[in-house]
């Protein structure tokens, strides 16, 4: 991660790579939970160049693109976001009846895609939750979707597609750490039935 800082501006980027092809629109202004911008380079240093936060942001937070060779890191909006994500399915009691889910909002080009693969890929790989489904509500969304994480985790194999119903109940059913995160449909998922799928309870 690069800075570009002055007393009253600063702007953090992620390696533009040994062509050194600086894209501007790469370079985010970091801010507070409040989306404020923060500028000074006091308050900057200490919000985001701090330890353990700058080794987070580079460690967690950013992702090399394989569509299109790019390091990225994320805005400081995407990171609260899949900050705020993990670190409520860290500390929810699932054995609570009445827990509550949530939502994140983000408008068109946002970055929605990066933020909830990201909040995926943690969740998974803290082992807070045994699956991760990313559910879609349209079937064509799925090939986008699945090739775009594909993308941003550099392994293919550790996002996992559901050709059909059948394949998604064995990735549901699986205890291979490989198929702990899965992207999926609204429809394939409304198929699932016990006496048809052969998909209990207990499996999950």
């Amino acid at each position: 991660i690069f800075v570009a800082m002055e007393p009253g501006e600063a702007l953090y980027f992620a390696n533009p790579g040994p062509d050194g092809k600086f894209n501007k629109d790469y370079a985010f202004h970091w801010a507070d939970f409040n989306n404020e911008p923060i500028n000074d380079w006091k308050s900057f240093t200490s919000s985001l160049l701090s330890i353990p936060m700058a080794h987070q942001l580079i460690g967690f937070y950013t992702v090399a693109d394989e569509s299109d060779g790019v390091l990225k890191v994320m805005r400081s909006y995407q990171y609260y976001a899949a900050h705020a994500i993990s670190d409520k399915v860290a500390k929810t009691d699932w054995k609570n009846p009445n827990r509550l889910g949530g939502y994140i909002w983000h408008t068109t080009g946002s970055g929605k895609t990066m933020t909830s693969f990201k909040s995926a890929q943690l969740i998974a790989n803290s082992k807070d939750a045994d699956k991760v489904v990313f559910l879609l509500d349209r079937i064509e969304l799925g090939t986008q979707t699945l090739q775009a994480y594909r993308n941003f985790a550099g392994d293919g194999n550790e996002v996992q597609a559901t050709e059909h119903t059948g394949v998604l109940v064995r990735k549901l059913k699986s205890t291979d750490p490989a198929d702990s995160l899965i992207v999926t449909s609204i429809q394939k998922m409304s198929k699932l039935k016990d006496e048809e799928d052969g998909l209990k309870a207990h499996d999950l």
